[in-house]
């Protein structure tokens, strides 16, 4: 029996050098990681979800403040309408101001003595309508930033040419000028869409 004894007497001194004890049972969530054994390259796994979790709600707060921040910075819309156009005619504001931008829906002489008149008299009195509308805006032709022009006939472009570089002056706007088959009323031949700085 010597040699039964010499293995019991290793045992017992192994468990003397090496103790076992339970795992800790984890009290909550947060606990997990810690009851988890260790990994020789990464240590605990409690370690690493943690800062994960710390970068994740960091994230999502820096997501909110800028979010936040856009919204504080972008300018409301504003609806307009000028006593110079009369009422709409249909569900369409005269004008949106963005910032220090108006936007100005389309524009023609409809109305007017020039209704019935050629391109170029119709040219000048749909840019005396947004001449009239710069100046309840306190400017002036000169704030024109970009037109989109909408013409039904291209024969006498030139003579439109004369009559936009007429009232433009020296400071002519950004320009698009599109043929089109025709406008609301068949007496029209141009339609003007127009953008304003009011800075």
């Amino acid at each position: 029996m010597p040699i039964l004894g010499i293995f019991l007497g290793y045992r017992k001194a192994q468990d003397e050098r090496h103790p076992t004890s339970p795992s800790p049972t984890p009290r909550n969530s947060h606990d997990i990681g810690h009851a988890l054994p260790r990994s020789p390259a990464a240590g605990f796994r409690g370690d690493a979800v943690r800062p994960a979790r710390r970068k994740v709600a960091g994230a999502l707060a820096l997501g909110a403040i800028g979010s936040a921040a856009v919204a504080a910075k972008t300018p409301e819309a504003t609806r307009r309408r000028y006593a110079a156009l009369g009422a709409p005619a249909g569900p369409y504001a005269h004008g949106v101001r963005h910032g220090d931008l108006l936007f100005l829906s389309g524009l023609t002489a409809y109305g007017t003595p020039a209704q019935k008149g050629d391109i170029a008299a119709q040219a000048d009195a749909t840019l005396a309508r947004i001449a009239a509308v710069a100046a309840e805006e306190g400017c002036d032709l000169g704030s024109l930033v970009k037109v989109t022009i909408f013409v039904t006939d291209l024969t006498r472009i030139d003579a439109l040419r004369e009559r936009l570089q007429a009232h433009y002056g020296n400071a002519p706007p950004a320009s698009s000028l599109i043929r089109v088959a025709g406008l609301f009323h068949p007496d029209l031949a141009i339609e003007i869409e127009a953008i304003l700085a009011l800075a």
